[in-house]
């Protein structure tokens, strides 16, 4: 499952960056290149609720493979952005974005299946680690794919990227088919209506107030990180002048923040399930903090280490609330927990990114990432302050309740 995510999110990103590249080099436009990552994200809001009920009603194997091999037709059909045939079609902005809305779609379906699995493939005692080890996946690839993507597109083309990205769907879908253990803990809950499966997960989160808390979290954090990243490319393009190969750095050393943060900083706080779940708040200031550098540096490569330090925070505050999530939940309902959580997260997300973009048109962007960085750190502490009551007892067992059932249901 670890492999499995590696693979397919290295290949997100060594798509993302030189599609990044191509829409601001097509557009010259701010807002249309944050579009580029707002189609990456505003899908995934549409698609991860039914991910979340697919992973509960259905064989998470199943699910995981099937998207993965849809992505593949879905990946190559990015071939034709800047093709004669693309252009006789529209081509250009309008088809990087579909195609990148219907990967964000797919890849939708994968996650919360893979993610409410983990518990059914590691015993109790290494839930933790194995939280870190696959929530680090994202932050893995974001390092080395699109630091690669970046350098792929500029020596040999960004059709390379997109082939890589399209045979890394197919990798992937093998690496979850060799898997025998079953990916659930128990059976198959009735499949039922979609809207009834969501309120049952609704009202499961209102009467568990820990989950709730920890689903703010990264929604919340989401106004401010996913807009000041989508400018990230504009800083290397705009500011900087530093081309695809700044745009991957800087999103490069993101991801190396993202990848280290939680194990260094679950190593700082302890790593006991309360410290860890305590830390979330200033994990949030911390991103915060160092944005206030990336405002002020003066070269691109101050800025990238700022951004590392930053995203050490934010990725420590996404991992240290999916274990929070593991640890909270039933395994009948842990799928749409994490389906509709990833929903929030991609709700605000692209709202964030195209606010931002919107911003950048008429604002500079060291001013945006400036005020941004102290509304970060103003969330964080806030967010301390109202959830710590929450973590002050083992959260083993004293949560996990059955689920009621939705209003007005016969049950």
């Amino acid at each position: 499952m670890y492999l499995s995510r590696l693979v397919s999110f290295g290949g997100d990103w060594f798509l993302l960056v030189p599609m990044l590249g191509l829409v601001n080099e097509i557009s010259g436009s701010a807002i249309l290149t944050a579009a580029v990552l707002a189609a990456n994200t505003l899908p995934a809001f549409l698609a991860s609720p039914l991910g979340g009920v697919l992973a509960d009603h259905f064989d998470r194997r199943k699910v995981i493979i099937s998207a993965n091999i849809g992505s593949i037709a879905a990946a190559s059909l990015m071939l034709a952005v800047d093709s004669p045939m693309g252009r006789s079609l529209g081509g250009g902005v309008p088809l990087a974005l579909a195609g990148l809305a219907i990967l964000a779609g797919l890849g939708a379906l994968i996650t919360p299946a893979s993610s409410a699995a983990l518990p059914a493939l590691v015993e109790p005692e290494d839930l933790a680690d194995a939280t870190f080890l696959v929530e680090s996946t994202w932050g893995t690839m974001a390092a080395v794919g699109s630091g690669l993507g970046g350098l792929v597109a500029t020596l040999i083309g960004r059709d390379a990227a997109i082939v890589i990205d399209a045979l890394s769907f197919a990798v992937a879908a093998w690496l979850v088919f060799r898997i025998r253990r079953p990916l659930r803990i128990g059976l198959v809950t009735s499949t039922g209506r979609m809207r009834t499966a969501l309120a049952s997960a609704i009202a499961y989160i209102r009467s568990n107030p820990p989950v709730a808390a920890l689903m703010t979290s990264k929604a919340g954090f989401a106004v401010f990180g996913a807009g000041a990243v989508a400018l990230l490319p504009v800083l290397s393009l705009d500011v900087f002048m530093a081309g695809d190969a700044g745009t991957g750095l800087l999103l490069g050393f993101r991801g190396i923040g993202v990848l280290i943060g939680p194990f260094l900083i679950r190593a700082i706080v302890g790593g006991t399930d309360r410290r860890v779940l305590l830390a979330i708040g200033f994990t949030m200031t911390l991103w915060g903090l160092s944005y206030l550098g990336t405002a002020a540096a003066p070269t691109i490569l101050l800025a990238a280490c700022a951004v590392l330090i930053g995203h050490a925070g934010a990725g420590s505050q996404w991992t240290f609330s999916s274990y929070g999530l593991q640890l909270y939940t039933d395994d009948s309902v842990r799928g749409r927990i994490f389906g509709l959580d990833f929903a929030a997260v991609t709700l605000t997300s692209t709202a964030s990114q195209l606010l931002f973009g919107l911003l950048a048109e008429t604002v500079a962007v060291r001013a945006i990432f400036a005020g941004t960085a102290v509304a970060a750190m103003g969330f964080g502490i806030l967010w301390w302050r109202l959830t710590r009551r929450y973590w002050d007892r083992p959260a083993a067992g004293l949560y996990v309740q059955p689920i009621p059932p939705p209003r007005g249901s016969p049950d």
